[in-house]
């Protein structure tokens, strides 16, 4: 057999470890750096520290994403012993730190998140795969999501939303997989919903993948009529069970992880506990699952209260990071995370801000698919690719339900809350091309993979001419400037 044709026949594997390796460079490499605190690493660098201490404590989002942080630390200090000796004392009795002792190495915290992050390079490819049927194609289009600067600067911090997004794409892949199974069984409804619950177990905002619920059930049975009747409203009700446990099971572990590990309160910071919660910490029986409820229950009395007091967005509050969803479908705006004056006349930048021409493709498939799914659903048109179309459409669902839920919310928003939406794009941007190209792609057009491989070599260097302001790389402003190429991105350089 010659290499050509072990190439060729391993082509699927050679695909993983080429992207693994792509990605180690892109998401993990030196990710320690910078050695310090960026964005929402104020807050969840503490919490962690809570956990290791079992100090009990409250936040904004679910505990999932914090005690994996927390876990990368105890792994770190376990076996290598730094931060061992680390004052982290003022850490425990704080929401938010602005500062950390020089000596804090960053490797245990952001561990997992980052991992998290590389892996779900590998979770995107693999759901591309198995919608396109095609490893070639899968690849080329996996780099919308390995290349985007966006997902890397942020992902790349001890923050929730690079956990959250690994669930969220293993759900997706879930359900892509199991559309193409013949029979599909309460267990795949379960499993689905095991990996949404881990995902709401991050971040609240992973409830949006309920929608996929009803397109699963049409891959079961196509008829309205069969769920109408007696046999298919028992049927509906068994996986609609399935799913609900899937969901809650891991929810549920989790949080009562959480209350577990906080038996006692630093400083008597209570973060408006109940007297009965306050009582069941100083004895000791927060584990005991009889006071599970009343601490769920006072919890959630605590968000709700919480969520009242976050600010709204303020467009002409100097330095106002939020922006509205609108925004950021054409990547508004950027957000300084993190900057330093190198001393030489640049200074280094930590900058979310999008791969424009990953951008320019998002906004491209958004367009289209709207237009495909409108033309279908209102006018009745027929379709080239039933089969791309029927991914299309729950893509398409998850990103409407999403910035429909986004546009209801009043609380300051910011660009990284469009992950999501934009993640969906990207698989709408494969499918749309599938569903145009098919015939070119059964006949593997050589002048088609010819222009694929030409847009994949633009991403990547797109990519490479924003990577300074992903890796913390000295700039001057006049190289910043040139960057923002459009106003509402608002990318500008410290003077």
């Amino acid at each position: 057999m010659t290499i050509r044709e072990v190439l060729k026949n391993n082509l699927f594997y050679l695909a993983i470890l080429v992207l693994t390796i792509i990605s180690y460079f892109t998401h993990v490499h030196n990710y320690q750096n910078p050695k310090g605190f960026f964005w929402d690493e104020n807050y969840h660098v503490p919490a962690a520290m809570k956990y290791l201490n079992n100090v009990f404590f409250r936040e904004y989002h679910p505990p999932l994403g914090k005690l994996l942080i927390a876990l990368g630390e105890y792994g770190y200090q376990t076996i290598t012993g730094e931060n061992q000796n680390v004052d982290i004392q003022p850490l425990l009795t704080t929401a938010y730190a602005k500062d950390i002792p020089d000596d804090f190495k960053f490797n245990g915290v952001r561990f997992f998140p980052v991992v998290f992050a590389w892996a779900s390079v590998i979770v995107f490819f693999l759901i591309l795969h198995v919608i396109l049927q095609n490893t070639a194609l899968a690849f080329a289009f996996s780099s919308l999501y390995a290349f985007e600067n966006s997902i890397i600067v942020h992902f790349r911090g001890a923050m929730l939303d690079g956990i959250q997004m690994f669930f969220i794409l293993l759900a997706i892949l879930f359900f892509i997989r199991y559309s193409r199974l013949k029979e599909i069984t309460a267990i795949n409804f379960f499993c689905m919903g095991t990996c949404i619950g881990l995902s709401l177990a991050t971040k609240v905002t992973g409830l949006v993948l309920v929608v996929l619920f009803p397109f699963l059930l049409y891959r079961v049975n196509s008829s309205f009529d069969y769920w109408l009747s007696r046999e298919g409203v028992k049927h509906v009700i068994c996986l609609a069970l399935s799913s609900f446990a899937g969901i809650m099971m891991p929810f549920l572990l989790v949080w009562y992880v959480h209350f577990a590990l906080g038996d006692h309160a630093a400083d008597e910071q209570w973060y408006k506990a109940s007297p009965e919660v306050q009582q069941i910490i100083k004895e000791r029986k927060q584990a005991s699952p009889i006071n599970f409820y009343e601490q769920l229950i006072d919890t959630y009395r605590f968000f709700v209260q919480n969520n009242k007091g976050v600010p709204k967005l303020d467009v002409c509050k100097p330095g106002e990071n939020g922006s509205t969803p609108f925004k950021w479908i054409i990547g508004g705006k950027s957000i300084n995370y993190r900057w330093a004056k190198d001393g030489k006349g640049a200074t280094r930048y930590l900058f979310l801000q999008v791969n424009p021409l990953i951008l320019f493709i998002s906004i491209l498939a958004l367009a289209l698919s709207i237009i495909l799914v409108g033309g279908r659903l209102f006018f009745g048109l027929p379709l080239k690719d039933a089969d791309s179309f029927y991914f299309i459409l729950p893509m398409l669902s998850i990103y409407l339900a999403y910035m429909g839920m986004m546009l209801n919310i009043e609380r300051v928003m910011y660009l990284y809350h469009y992950f999501i939406p934009y993640m969906c794009t990207f698989v709408i941007a494969a499918c749309l091309f599938k569903y145009i190209y098919s015939e070119y792609i059964q006949k593997a057009d050589t002048f088609l993979y010819s222009v694929l491989a030409l847009c994949y070599f633009g991403v990547f260097t797109v990519f490479l001419y924003y990577s300074p302001l992903t890796y913390y790389s000295p700039l001057r402003s006049q190289a910043v400037m040139a960057r923002e190429l459009f106003k509402e991105w608002q990318l500008k350089p410290i003077l």
